[in-house]
């Protein structure tokens, strides 16, 4: 009799461990999606695609209990939750840092975006950006520092040659200035590349470099840089 009673009483911890697993999570008005470093985020979306965006600018984040069901307050409306930005929010094509934001083109991927500075690369090549923001309107700090450095190369190797274009940033026309070196010390092609741009008193370098010659893709590069969304 002992047996029996023992036998059911793993069958019923089965059935309970079952039913937990396949209950439903209810997240009402979003989406469960997982950043790039794994953690697993309830977004808030649209009823026809896309995520939500409060006053902020900042993709909403819907608070979950413990079983991972979202909640609402007293008037009925989804509690959201606060994110802190204290590391870069990637979700497929989306990189969202705290004051700015790109939906990467296909063919483009995150490679190391962090907390404070993007840094994305087109798949299968060398071909990197890098947007680093610096407090303050410091865009000509950062251009003379760069044509400091530009300068060196091309002393470096006198067969650099030096780009200039037009790009526009956020409804703003900006230079983007590049260098190229045909055989750099590693005996490949180098290119290295800087525009700027202030928006709401942050400064935003935006740098390409790559081991080919990109000027016959700059249209490319720059519909990348006019993508920005700053919030």
């Amino acid at each position: 009799m002992k047996k029996f009673a023992a036998l059911a009483l793993v069958l019923t911890f089965i059935l309970c461990i079952f039913a937990s697993c396949g209950k439903k999570r209810n997240l009402d008005g979003g989406e469960f999606v997982t950043d790039n470093e794994g953690n697993e985020r309830a977004v808030a979306t649209k009823e026809d695609g896309g995520y939500i965006r409060g006053s902020d600018g900042n993709v909403v984040i819907l608070a979950t209990d413990k079983d991972g069901n979202s909640y609402t307050d007293e008037n009925g409306e989804n509690v959201t939750a606060y994110n802190d930005f204290k590391t870069a929010l990637v979700i497929g094509n989306l990189i969202e840092l705290e004051h700015f934001y790109i939906e990467l083109p296909d063919g483009w991927s995150n490679s190391d975006s962090i907390a404070d500075n993007m840094f994305f690369k087109k798949d299968g090549t060398e071909d990197k950006i890098a947007i680093i923001p610096r407090k303050g309107s410091v865009s000509p700090t950062c251009r003379e520092e760069y044509e400091t450095a530009r300068a060196a190369i091309i002393k470096m190797y006198p067969d650099a040659r030096k780009d200039n274009f037009p790009v526009d940033i956020n409804g703003e026309t900006c230079g983007f200035n590049g260098v190229y070196v045909p055989k750099a010390s590693n005996d490949k092609p180098m290119y290295y590349g800087e525009t700027y741009i202030t928006v709401k008193n942050y400064t935003y370098i935006m740098r390409v470099t790559s081991d080919r010659d990109i000027v016959d893709d700059i249209d490319t590069f720059a519909s990348i840089f006019s993508s920005v969304k700053f919030k």
